[in-house]
């Protein structure tokens, strides 16, 4: 049998391999919580606006809430459908698959680039704790990675492939489950585009007018895909709306704009001021409007963006430049440690007294910090490499374009969490900046 056949015939046997093995990495995760003891439902997180609407699918409640888009309760209201109402363990391992879902993705994407990677990149997944470690988290996070990471080993195996309809479709598919899920895909299509169409027209040669085709049928796909939200929307306030948790989001921007180096720490007086001012404009609507998801929303993103024009442009800049490198350092190691309740030591704080007794958390942490650095080190040395090589320099912008398109929505935010959907570009980009290192050692 020849050798390209044999691979295409052990192909799905790879995949089913590496899907089962993000399974097993998830239930790690939820095995973890359960020995620990550590609540999967944690009142600190909004898991409960997602379950309002699976307990309206459910019949439990009289009216529907559309402010939270409806895949991820559709998932909550099909396993309390089949496991019973609040089993969130069940929740929780039905979540697994979706981390053999985004491990599969991962793998998927590198393999286009270098077939040799597709096993070294599931397995690194499976260890990458900002992927893995959302398997015991009730949010929309990890179930939104997986459909980013599926989205992106299609269009990265589209501008390689001779024919690239089929993935140019599963692309699409799988930006339309991300934009069920969370409206911050919104962004990604738009920095993907002129890169699908420069590989369409540089390497496969197509004419203008088939590509032009191509995009407005891809165009017309994500529209209707979200049409069923905005109908959703549209029943509830008579607006046609795609979200309506934009408003609450934006009102914690400014308190993270507000203090030099952003979130982490947001200005406690700023956050004040910006629910007391909607709080007003709430008040001021007629009696009949007071109540209305769609005039709330408005009057959210009006508030926040006065609050953040109030700024000195040189703090918010400041604050901007801040949270994108903490959101790039943040290591998931502190949530880990909190939940445990082992105390750690921060750098600045180890030569202020403590350290023996906090010795333990403190050298996991940096255990892990040190981790992190070493892999964006090799993420940058992926990206200029991968620049410098004509033959992934579409591929390599491509992946940058995932990295962009979640670090322009975090604009303030210094949290590992709304780096999550980055993960399966940096990952990649890891696995390109150790093979530029290793080859160059080799030739020494």
């Amino acid at each position: 049998m020849p050798a390209v056949q044999q691979t295409r015939n052990i192909f799905p046997l790879h995949c089913a391999g590496i899907f089962l093995l993000g399974i097993l990495a998830g239930a790690v995760w939820v095995a973890f919580y359960q020995l620990n003891g550590i609540p999967l439902l944690d009142p600190a997180f909004e898991t409960g606006k997602y379950t309002e609407p699976a307990y309206y699918f459910l019949g439990l409640l009289p009216h529907d809430n559309p402010e939270r888009l409806p895949l991820y309760p559709a998932i909550i209201w099909l396993t309390f459908s089949l496991f019973g109402v609040d089993n969130y363990l069940a929740l929780a391992l039905v979540q697994c698959l979706f981390t053999g879902g985004a491990t599969l993705g991962i793998a998927l994407a590198a393999r286009a680039i270098r077939v040799e990677w597709t096993w070294p990149a599931a397995l690194l997944a499976c260890v990458w704790l900002n992927l893995s470690y959302r398997t015991a988290l009730l949010l929309p996070d990890l179930t939104f990675t997986t459909f980013v990471a599926g989205a992106l080993a299609a269009m990265l195996w589209a501008v390689r492939s001779e024919r690239p309809v089929r993935f140019l479709a599963t692309a699409v598919v799988m930006l339309d489950c991300a934009l069920l899920t969370r409206p911050a895909v919104l962004g990604l299509p738009i920095l993907m585009l002129p890169l699908l169409i420069w590989a369409l027209r540089g390497r496969r040669h197509w004419s203008w007018v088939k590509i032009a085709l191509t995009v407005a049928c891809l165009g017309t796909a994500l529209g209707v895909a979200s049409l069923p939200q905005f109908l959703r929307s549209h029943a509830h306030t008579g607006q046609w709306l795609f979200t309506l948790q934009a408003g609450d989001h934006a009102l914690h921007v400014p308190p993270c704009l507000a203090v030099r180096w952003g979130c982490g720490n947001s200005s406690d007086a700023v956050t004040a001021e910006g629910r007391r001012r909607w709080r007003e404009r709430i008040a001021a609507l007629p009696e009949g409007e007071r109540d209305d998801l769609a005039a709330k929303n408005r009057l959210g993103k009006q508030v926040a963006l006065e609050m953040i024009l109030e700024q000195p442009p040189a703090t918010v800049v400041s604050a901007i430049i801040g949270s994108w490198t903490k959101l790039m350092l943040h290591n998931v190691g502190s949530d880990i440690l909190d939940r445990l309740h082992v105390p750690f030591l921060l750098p600045g704080q180890w030569f202020s007294g403590g350290l023996a007794q906090n010795l333990p958390g403190t050298v996991a942490w940096t255990i892990m910090e040190l981790m992190l650095l070493g892999s964006r080190v090799l993420q940058v040395v992926g990206v200029v490499d991968g620049l410098r090589n004509r033959e992934r320099r579409v591929e390599t912008l491509l992946l940058l374009a995932v990295v962009a398109a979640f670090l322009a929505i975090s604009v303030g935010f210094g949290n590992h969490r709304y780096r999550t959907p980055m993960e399966p570009a940096l990952l990649v980009l890891t696995l390109m900046g150790w093979q530029a290192v290793s080859t160059k050692w080799r030739r020494r």
